[in-house]
């Protein structure tokens, strides 16, 4: 068993009695394995403060096959083996070429891959480059396509008004669907079903909701975006900044780990002087191989998938991404602006103010922004962080998590990101934690009048 490069599918396994058991899905593998459901200690403290190895599922007696990697059984064992190598950049393929060349040649491969197997019968449509490329090359193959865009009140509408532009250039038919902040946290729970991991951002629950007011509208297939920052250096200022705010959340997790569990962790690296180039290279490595699997893909491919639509990711389809991958550096990043490359190549195919506009973040906070909506946001992870909920993951100080979401409900979104990702992290895994083997919550929902208190 295959994981393709960049972990778009799952892929777990777990050691039984009778054999090696492998499934694309956590609940199955747990109906499967007779494995018993409970979360290991150690790969929550792991999990929150960003040191969970590869291999490593929050599920005890359950492992994942890394990206890139396979699975084999071998006298009763698995083993794992590395099938799928990230080129180095200025690789052979593009030794011989130009820049120009290499942007058409960009371009001749996106075009292939949105054309191959079938068309899909929309193009998510955010509003900016690497959405706008491909719903151009859609338009060059179907008449009049459709785009579908998502409208919501925790953003700052230029995604929308983007939407809007690139519909009229391509000559798109644009199915604009809304979305409210208020309602994300009542979605929370069926969105860390269908992702099988813990969410740190509303945005995953509105890509969600997203995905199912599309397949409501009649739309079974997607094209999207996703994979262009990570294989074209998108955001280069982000990756500079990866480290730093890699031990930020690391600091804020260990205050609510107990004083064991601390303990236990590996090492902090120490913060010596870096070169801006090994940051970018180091940074973007972890982006691939543990953002772009763990944090990017769930909410992308596997809420949509249990909408019932299919997403097509054509950034980190072989031919793209491994061509991408192996671009020099100096082709790629231009002072902070990445994707330099597709930008020069998409001269013509989208607007000018679209083609030149900088990247930018596109999250909904995940404790709320809008008054109300942080008022039931704060509602939801004060029933679900309870004392009672926490004790199974034994790492957790309930005490200190009681101090956190005091801070939460009086303190604004932008006071501290950090702190309210925690929570949604912490509420992800005790979601986890309460699914019976058929994915249902037991007991039926949070306890409506536990509160926290110190231990």
């Amino acid at each position: 068993m295959r994981r393709d490069p960049f972990g778009v599918r799952p892929l777990y396994f777990a050691e039984t009695p009778a054999g090696v058991v492998w499934s694309q899905s956590i609940w199955d593998l747990l109906e499967r394995s007779g494995v018993p459901r409970a979360l290991e200690p150690s790969a929550v403290a792991a999990f929150l403060c960003g040191v969970l190895g590869s291999e490593a599922s929050l599920f005890r007696g359950i492992r994942r096959v890394p990206p890139g990697h396979a699975l084999s059984v071998e006298d009763g064992r698995p083993r794992l083996r590395r099938h799928w190598m990230a080129p180095e950049p200025a690789s052979a393929a593009v030794i011989n070429l130009t820049r120009e060349q290499a942007g058409a040649e960009l371009l001749r491969r996106l075009r292939a891959s949105v054309g191959q197997w079938r068309l899909p019968s929309a193009c998510a449509q955010s509003g900016g480059l690497d959405s706008g490329v491909l719903l151009a090359l859609m338009a060059e193959v179907a008449p009049r396509p459709l785009a579908v865009t998502q409208a919501d009140d925790f953003t700052d509408g230029d995604e929308l008004a983007g939407a809007h532009r690139l519909a009229e250039h391509c000559g798109a038919a644009l199915e604009v669907l809304t979305i409210r902040e208020e309602d994300l946290p009542d979605h929370l729970e069926a969105t860390v079903l269908a992702c099988q991991e813990p969410i740190w951002n509303g945005r995953a629950v509105a890509r969600h909701l997203f995905f199912r007011a599309a397949r409501r509208a009649g739309v079974t297939a997607l094209l999207s975006g996703v994979g262009a920052d990570e294989t074209l250096w998108g955001n280069p200022p982000a990756l500079l900044d990866l480290p730093e705010r890699a031990e930020a959340e690391r600091a804020i997790a260990e205050t609510v780990l107990t004083p064991e569990a601390r303990g236990s962790l590996p090492a902090e690296r120490s913060n010596t002087e870096r070169i801006p180039e090994e940051v970018l290279a180091r940074s973007r490595q972890v982006v691939l191989s543990h953002v772009l699997p763990d944090s990017t893909l769930p909410p992308e491919c596997r809420t949509a998938s249990a909408e019932g639509i299919a997403v097509h990711l054509p950034y980190l389809s072989d031919a793209v991404a491994a061509f991408a991958l192996g671009l020099p550096l100096s082709w790629q990043i231009a002072g902070v602006t990445g994707k330099r490359l597709l930008r020069e190549a998409a001269r013509g195919l989208v607007p000018e103010e679209i083609r030149r506009a900088p990247k930018r973040p596109r999250l909904a906070p995940s404790g709320g922004r809008g008054t109300r909506a942080r008022a039931r946001w704060h509602d939801l992870y004060a029933a679900w962080l309870t004392k009672a909920r926490l004790a199974p993951l034994e790492v957790i100080d309930p005490g200190r998590v009681r101090r956190l979401l005091g801070r939460h409900r009086i303190a604004p979104a932008s006071d501290d990101e950090g702190r309210d990702a925690l929570l949604l992290r912490l509420v992800s895994m005790a979601i986890l934690r309460g699914l019976d083997r058929n994915g249902r919550i037991t007991p039926a929902g949070p306890e409506p009048n536990a509160h926290l208190t110190d231990a």
